[in-house]
This record gives structure tokens, C-alpha cells and sequence, in this order.
């Protein structure tokens, strides 16, 4: 991981795994580059970004490459901006950089795919409704009636219908 990659490089990469039928094998993820006083600390200079701690998010080239760059900038800017001083609002001094890996390549088992679990887990915006007649708590669309487990019915708005 000690290298640095240029997009075109990674491009070239990307183009040789297609024609080798290989593409399932690349992963995006991101490199943390150090300033020189945590390099003291934390023994080294460039390490994969973790989040939460001990975890990779990764996210798979197959079978899109370009959309998965496109799902690889946001997990950047998502982790620059998470390590922002909160005090002045400044960018942190440690850098963020895409980097393409081979999956087998990335040192740990705690490594997942990042966008998946949105992509596929939660397509709509979702709140918890409370039942004010049992006090259970559901999750539903925020754009949809609900049923509680108790029988009562909610509109949209939250409201329970009538007769209830």
C-alpha cells in the first residue's frame, strides 16, 4: 500500500482485471497518510482507514467499476469531514486518498463492504414511530401509514385512525 496511485494507474489496473475476468477480486478503500508527529506515535505513516476502529470498509469494483469509485469518494469525503477539528472547523492534517487493493491483500478479517448495507438494507428514509396506545416502537417509512403489533392503525402523520 505504500505507493502512490494515480487514477489513470488505477484505471490501467482495473482494465487488465476486466479482460482477465478478474474484477471480483479489486476493492477500493481508504489510505490514511499521517502527519510526521502520529507517524512517532502510531509507528508507521500510511495505514487503510478504519471505521469504526478495527474495521475496513471496502467497496468491491464488480461488476461496476465506475460506480464503485463514485461509492469510494463519498466513504472519503465522509471520513475527512468525520475528522475535522471540531473546535475550529478545520481539516484535519491527516490526508485521505482511494486506494485500489486486491480483497485478499487487506490484513485483517474485520473488513466489510461499506455501501451495502444502505444500498441494499435501507432504500427508504426511515423513523421510529411510538404507539401511544401500547408504547411499542416501530420503525416504518417516513412516508407511510403504519399498523403496531397492538392492532392500532397511524396515518402518515402518525395520527391513529379512527376508531382506535
Amino acid at each position: 500500500m505504500n505507493i502512490d496511485q494515480t487514477k489513470s494507474w488505477q484505471d490501467q489496473i482495473i482494465a487488465g482485471a476486466q479482460k482477465k475476468g478478474e474484477l471480483g477480486a479489486l476493492c477500493y478503500v481508504v489510505e490514511m497518510r499521517l502527519p510526521k508527529y502520529l507517524e512517532k506515535k502510531v509507528g508507521q505513516r500510511r495505514m487503510i482507514a478504519q471505521h469504526p476502529i478495527g474495521y475496513i470498509p471496502r467497496v468491491c469494483l464488480a461488476p461496476d467499476p465506475e460506480e464503485a469509485y463514485r461509492t469510494a469518494s463519498i466513504m472519503q469525503r465522509l471520513m475527512v469531514m468525520q475528522h475535522r477539528d471540531w473546535l475550529t472547523g478545520k481539516p484535519s492534517s491527516i490526508e485521505f486518498k482511494i486506494m485500489l487493493a486486491l480483497i485478499e491483500d487487506i490484513q485483517t478479517e474485520y473488513h466489510y463492504e461499506w455501501w451495502a448495507e444502505w444500498a441494499g438494507g435501507y432504500p427508504e428514509n426511515t423513523i421510529d414511530r411510538i404507539c401511544s396506545h401500547c408504547g411499542q416502537v416501530t420503525q416504518v417509512g417516513r412516508d407511510r401509514g403504519w399498523t403496531c403489533g397492538c392492532g392500532v392503525q397511524y396515518d402518515v402523520e402518525g395520527l391513529a385512525l379512527p376508531g382506535y
